[in-house]
């Protein structure tokens, strides 16, 4: 039986790729009870050849191949694909850490959970979830309670789903955005009954410089947008849960915005020309996130979103001096 697969999607990885897979291979459980589905993205270097190579050396690596289609896309193929009872999705430019598995496998059926939150670790070697020290760790939450004690850790990576649990309620990423995770993860967790928090840090994050994630582009801001749209339509399904995303939406506006600032003046027509068309929802958004200080950006941002740019960027210069 496949305990679990890992997903990988590769894009021009050729210079990752292979730490990728040897962190992912150095493992404690037999290699017949794992599978790695790597899904080659349309890549244009040599990730091709090098995951080519990995399939004809090892049983358990499979790899798949599409037209480029991004991230949300390469995972949905790899998801559809996948066999193992427990599903994790992995960053080509990232690894894991030796002999985890075992560990991990072992807290996911001890206590017969749908979702494994961890932690990861930078290539600074600072831990990243400091937000969630404070969360109680072996104890299981609803998918609804772990919302409360998210704060917006939103990185698919950090997180082993039952495969089941995906299957049955069809979920899927939105494909051709960056942030797919974003929009992904609340849905998921939405449905999940029982969720364990571990404080291994066994996840390592490559910070890769021009990183898709972390550079300013019209692109980036506008698949902000789309993921902030269509989490308010998953709210309005779902009214239950709608305080707790509203403030991922509002993170999702707010970080639009304020990457705007780098745009080109051509481009901020653009993306404000998209945000005007949904003013009145983002503002209700932004209103009752509560809070004095959220009442009055909402308020603004309904005035007019530029103005609220200019404000947010005068207060965090004053924050700074």
């Amino acid at each position: 039986m496949v305990k679990l697969s890992i997903i990988i999607p590769v894009y021009n990885g050729e210079e990752y790729i292979d730490r990728c897979l040897q962190s992912c291979l150095r493992q404690d459980i037999p290699a017949d009870s794992y599978e790695i589905v790597v899904v080659d993205d349309g890549s244009t270097d040599s990730s091709n050849v090098i995951l080519s190579r990995y399939a004809m050396e090892h049983a358990n690596v499979v790899v798949l191949t599409q037209s480029n289609k991004k991230q949300g896309a390469a995972r949905n193929y790899g998801l559809s694909k996948a066999q193992g009872e427990y599903i994790w999705f992995v960053d080509s430019d990232d690894w894991i850490e030796a002999n985890c598995l075992g560990r991990l496998l072992a807290l996911c059926d001890d206590n017969g959970i749908e979702v494994l939150a961890i932690d990861r670790i930078n290539t600074d070697g600072k831990s990243f979830q400091e937000k969630l020290r404070n969360t109680p760790a072996d104890k299981i939450f609803s998918g609804l309670d772990f919302f409360k004690v998210l704060n917006n850790n939103l990185a698919i990576c950090l997180y082993l789903w039952r495969r089941e649990l995906l299957l049955r309620h069809k979920l899927r990423f939105v494909e051709g955005v960056v942030h797919e995770d974003t929009e992904f993860i609340p849905r998921a967790l939405f449905y999940a009954k029982s969720v364990l928090y571990s404080r291994q840090p066994v996840y390592y994050v490559y910070c890769r410089p021009g990183s898709t994630t972390r550079k300013a582009s019209l692109q980036r801001c506008l698949d902000l947008i789309t993921v902030a749209e269509r989490l308010i339509i998953f709210c309005k399904e779902h009214n239950e849960v709608a305080s707790y995303i509203n403030r991922m939406v509002g993170d999702c506006i707010c970080t639009a915005v304020r990457l705007s600032d780098s745009l080109s003046v051509r481009e901020r027509k653009v993306f404000y020309a998209r945000i005007s068309a949904y003013k009145v929802s983002f503002c209700n958004v932004l209103y009752h996130r509560g809070g004095c200080k959220n009442r009055i950006e909402g308020f603004l941002f309904y005035i007019n979103p530029r103005l609220y740019n200019r404000i947010d960027r005068w207060v965090g210069r004053v924050k700074k001096r």
